[in-house]
Order: structure tokens, then sequence, then C-alpha cells
């Protein structure tokens, strides 16, 4: 095991801990007295008396394995199940995010952030938020109601699973294997790999959809075709992307879904044959491969989904996967009328961030099903042909994208004039801030 490894899983142990003791410890821990220290019924009181005294335990006990599995990694640094491996890294990722997230919540709540159940800013310190409490909808709370939950069970799914990992302590030292060790992995670990896969799978999936999906709907028609002597003008360009947008990319959207499908029921079916589900498109890739490709793979389209995501979010409505004037083709009369510059959001770091996400989602969803160009067998022949289709599908789109940015910038800068200047000066790079 190198020093780098050595060095990495350390740094990731001590960092799930941290956030395992920031998603473990009230923000705001309720004053004693107050209402909220005298629960209203069972339930609650149950919670009460698990945030009082077993979480304060937990915590302890947690961050002593931690500091037992580093002692553990420096002693034995030269047995080969102590490496990095890929389990690993994606359950410390799912205890950093999932801590992460519970963070955001902490800062954009403030003072009305409590773990018990109680009116919203009823435990406040600020007599302004006691009495005027207020709605949050910013933030995480802008994309689901309770992501302070979602950050809890990532959190605690990844914490717990950092300790259960090939080469952790409670692996190595044999506690597994005792009665009470094997109660444990049944309850928590069975068919973990078949779940983190199909997981990692399914969010490429799902991120792909989201981002070649236009999100104010697609192109109602095509636009005039130019003659076949302007095959290298900006308009031909255009007709193929709208071509591609209207026509090709549903088309290309319903294969990878296909292909996901196909094989997260080759995962699950592999790995509990009892199941009555098999595959349409068989093949002899082992389901528990756990590449460190698909885990990279998984996260790129991911991050290309969200940035994607804040994008369609700043533009709103002005958000068209065609080449027009702001706020053209948009619904609302006030912005048809009074297009603003988007400036804000992703738009104050690079002025093009989407085709930076459709990068990020386009690359990654390929390397999490690079293994069909590997795979031998007959039935892969099929899945192998409609990954070729797809590739030079989306390929071929976002190649057409590299040579739209130019013309994206000419038809704001006549369309806002001296605002576009002004923001092009602060905002000098195209995709990558600092290189393009």
């Amino acid at each position: 095991m190198s020093t780098l490894q050595v060095a990495l899983r350390i740094v990731l142990f001590f960092l799930s801990a941290i956030f395992y003791g920031i998603c473990s410890t009230p923000p705001h821990p309720t004053p004693k007295g107050s209402m909220a220290s005298t629960p209203s019924g069972l339930r609650e009181w149950f919670v009460v008396i698990r945030i009082r005294y077993v979480l304060p335990l937990q915590k302890i006990g947690f961050y002593t394995a931690a500091l037992n599995e580093c002692i553990h990694i420096v002693a034995h640094r030269d047995i080969a199940n102590v490496s990095l491996n890929s389990l690993f890294v994606v359950a410390a990722f799912f205890s950093i995010f999932g801590g992460l997230i519970r963070f955001l919540c902490y800062r954009e709540l403030g003072e009305c952030f409590t773990f018990e159940l109680v009116p919203a800013g009823q435990n406040a310190i600020s007599p302004s938020v006691a009495q005027n409490p207020k709605l949050i909808t910013t933030g995480p709370y802008s994309y689901v109601r309770h992501p302070s939950y979602l950050g809890l069970w990532m959190c605690f799914f990844g914490s717990t699973m950092v300790h259960m990992v090939r080469g952790s302590w409670m692996r190595e030292s044999g506690f597994l294997d005792t009665l009470i060790g094997r109660l444990i992995t049944m309850m928590i670990t069975q068919n973990l790999e078949v779940l983190a896969k199909t997981s990692l799978i399914l969010a490429s999936a799902v991120s792909f959809g989201v981002s070649f999906t236009p999100p104010n709907g697609g192109p109602k028609s095509l636009p005039p075709r130019p003659p076949i002597t302007k095959a290298l003008s900006q308009e031909m360009r255009e007709w193929v992307l709208v071509f591609l947008i209207k026509y090709a990319l549903p088309i290309e959207v319903r294969m990878y879904y296909l292909i996901s499908f196909n094989e997260i029921v080759h995962v699950i079916s592999s790995s509990i044959p009892s199941l009555p589900i098999r595959p349409y498109f068989p093949y002899h890739v082992s389901p528990h491969s756990f590449s460190n490709v698909l885990i990279i793979g998984s996260l790129l389209s991911t991050a290309g989904c969200i940035l994607r995501i804040f994008c369609y979010r700043a533009l709103a409505e002005g958000f068209t996967f065609e080449l027009v004037p702001a706020g053209k083709l948009s619904n609302n009369p006030s912005l048809v009328k009074s297009p603003k510059l988007v400036t804000h959001g992703p738009y104050s770091i690079v002025r093009h961030p989407s085709y930076l996400g459709s990068w990020f989602n386009f690359v990654g969803s390929a390397m999490v099903h690079s293994w069909i160009f590997s795979d031998g067998s007959d039935s892969a022949y099929v899945l192998r042909g409609l990954a070729y289709a797809w590739l030079m599908g989306v390929g071929g789109g976002i190649t057409v994208l590299l040579m739209r940015m130019g013309d994206e910038d000419a038809l704001m800068k006549k369309q806002f004039g001296t605002k576009w200047e002004e923001w092009r000066k602060n905002v000098r790079y195209r995709v990558i801030p600092g290189v393009y």
C-alpha cells in the first residue's frame, strides 16, 4: 500500500467522521425548560431521548472507530486488503456529500433548525426570528421539502459502510465472522454492491434524461433548410442541430434508458436468481464488477446534470435548446417584450456553463456503460450496435455545440449590446474558468 493510498484513506476516514459529527450534532440545542423539552407524543418522546442520550454516545463510538481504523491502516499498511477500493470511495462520498447537504440546511434555516419537532423559530435566540418566523424556500429547500433528512440518510449509510468494506478493521479483525457480526452484515450489507451499482447506473440514466430533455419543451418545427451550397454555414449547423433535438434526441434518451434498465435487470437477476426477471439482452459481465470507470462516469454524469439544472433554474423560461434571441419562445409575455441578460448563478463564472454540463454528462454516461465494447458475447453485439448509434447521435450533437458558442455570443451581443460587452469583460471564459 503506497503512502498516497494511506494518506487518502486516512483523510477520507477523518472527513467521514467529521461530517457524521456535523449530522449528529444539533446546531442550535433546545434550551432546558423550553416547550420543546417536553415531547408532545410517544414518537417524538423517543426522538428526543435519542437526541439527548443516544446521539452523543454514537458520535463518541464513531470517532473512536475512525481513530482505530487510522491506527489499523498505519500499522498494517503492507496488507493488500487495506488499500483503497471502489466501494470504500463510494461510501466515503455518500458520507461527505450527505454531511454537506445537512450543513447547507443548517445554514439556510439558521436559528430555526432544530432536531425537535417544534414551530419554526420557537427556540430561536433572536427575538425577531422568534416573533416573525419565515418559511424557508431557498437553497436545498427549493429542490425538495426535506433535504436535511436526505443528507442524514446518505451520511449514515456512507459512514456505516466505510467501516464495513473490505480492508476495514471490522472486516480484517474477524469480528464480522462472529454471530453478532454476521447478523449485522446481513442487516446492513446484504447485496450492498448490487444496490450501489444499480444506484450508480440509475443515477446516470436519470441524469442523462434530465440533461438532454428541453425544460420548456422542444422545437415545434424545423427552421427553413438552407441550400446545400451553405453546408458549412451557421444556418446549416443550426438546422442540423434542431433536427437532432427534435427527432434524434428523444430516441437517444430512450436508448440510454433501455441499456441502463437492461443492465440493472442483469445485476439484480444475477445476484438474486430466485427473482422471475431476466435481461432482454444477456451478456457475460459479472454483476459485481464494480470498477473505478463506473464510479467516475456516474459522478461525472450526475455533476453535469446538476450543472444543467442550475442553468435551467437561472434562465427559467428563457432556456431553449434552439439558438434564438433571449425570451423569444417564452410563454411569459413580459419576458418576450423585455428579455433580460442573465449573469448570475453559473453564468457569473463562465458564459456557457450548460455546454460544460452537457459534455460532463455525455462523457460520464458513456463511461458508465463502456464495458459493452469489451464484452465478446453474441448477445452483446445488439447492445454494441445500440451503443455505437448512441455515441454517433449524441456525440455529433455535442460536437456541433462546440461551433455554436461563437454564434450564441454573436446573437447575445446583437441583442443586448453594451450589457453583453460588460458581462464579457467580467466573465472572460466561455466554458472552463481560466482555460477557455
